[in-house]
């Protein structure tokens, strides 16, 4: 006969069994939550950067930014210290053969870096920095200068990064973070930092276009009149910045694979103007920031000379000159 005391019990679900139930059920929230926080930990030494370290490469940067300049995306970072001025960063998934890797190096550049006869690597194709590590970047690498740092040989201090191994780019704006974090991590270690991040400004690079020969590089007085490619080709330019900030400008005959024949530079950075010291290219005072007006010319024969008319060296280093100081009302 069922009581009252009965129903209460089985109702409130008690009986001999309840102890048993209740305890496997906890037993299984358990393993449940285990299990979560097993995959949830394997996840995030899989995918995030959470239970590594806070910076590598010599503590030049965080693998946040190290990862960022690979693109960024799930994965975990680690870094592979080659030797004191190297580094190769990882950014491994759970499926293989999908890792990306950058290089980072402190290097120290020949006298003239960056503006190398020849050489140069500031292009107008590229963000450039100023300010804080000036440089200049993009989804594939970058490099900038060490904040007043001097080489005691005619060295110029600079990081380098590159994405090496992979046809997929990085990230650019991910590759000027890593370049910048890397020179003024450098700068500190060598007591010689410069101004911190909040100073920096970046160029951003116009379109190609073509050539005004009235007007070269957007530089009002700056002519080059009757020049040609060599199959009478027209003129097409590409250009960072501006007169104010700092420009810096190549010109190429359109469909020429060799790239630019000419380049042209207002260099108004403080850190960018110091490694042209000692170079023959005008130095003035333009509103009263020291200014160098640098070019470089691809070599031509005389032949080609004619073919195109492109004057020659003096001749376009007076005609550019003479027009970027008229434009910037230069002293």
């Amino acid at each position: 006969m069922e009581t009252a005391r009965t129903r209460d019990v089985t109702e409130a679900g008690g009986g001999p069994g309840a102890p048993r139930r209740r305890r496997r059920g906890v037993l299984a929230a358990a393993l449940t939550a285990a299990v979560v926080l097993l995959g949830g930990g394997t996840f995030a030494y899989f995918h995030t950067n959470v239970l590594g370290p806070d910076r590598i490469c010599h503590g030049w940067v965080t693998p946040d930014a190290a990862a960022a300049a690979l693109g960024g995306g799930l994965g975990r970072v680690s870094a592979s210290e080659d030797s004191a001025t190297g580094c190769t960063v990882e950014l491994t998934g759970w499926l293989p053969g999908k890792e990306k890797r950058l290089s980072l190096r402190s290097v120290r550049e020949q006298s003239g870096f960056p503006f190398r006869k020849g050489v140069w690597e500031v292009s107008a194709g590229r963000p450039v920095q100023l300010g804080a590590a000036p440089g200049t970047y993009d989804a594939y690498g970058g490099w900038a200068l060490v904040p007043a740092c001097k080489g005691t040989d005619g060295a110029v201090p600079a990081v380098r990064a590159d994405v090496t191994g992979q046809d997929a780019p990085g990230d650019a704006d991910g590759m000027r973070r890593v370049v910048t974090s890397a020179a003024q991590a450098l700068a500190a270690d060598a007591g010689c930092a410069g101004p911190d991040s909040r100073s920096s400004r970046t160029l951003v690079p116009s379109a190609p276009r073509d050539t005004d020969p009235e007007k070269v590089c957007g530089i009002a007085g700056f002519r080059l009149p009757g020049v040609r490619g060599p199959q009478g080709s027209a003129l097409r330019e590409e250009i960072t910045g501006s007169l104010s900030a700092g420009l810096y400008c190549d010109v190429s005959f359109a469909g020429d694979k060799e790239g630019p024949f000419a380049r042209f530079a207002v260099v108004r950075d403080p850190a960018m103007a110091a490694t042209l010291k000692g170079r023959a290219f005008d130095r003035v005072r333009c509103a009263g920031q020291e200014t160098v007006l640098a070019h470089d010319l691809r070599y031509l024969d005389d032949s080609e000379r004619a073919a195109t008319r492109v004057p020659d060296t003096a001749r376009l280093a007076d005609t550019f000159g003479a027009a970027a100081r008229g434009a910037l009302h230069c002293g």
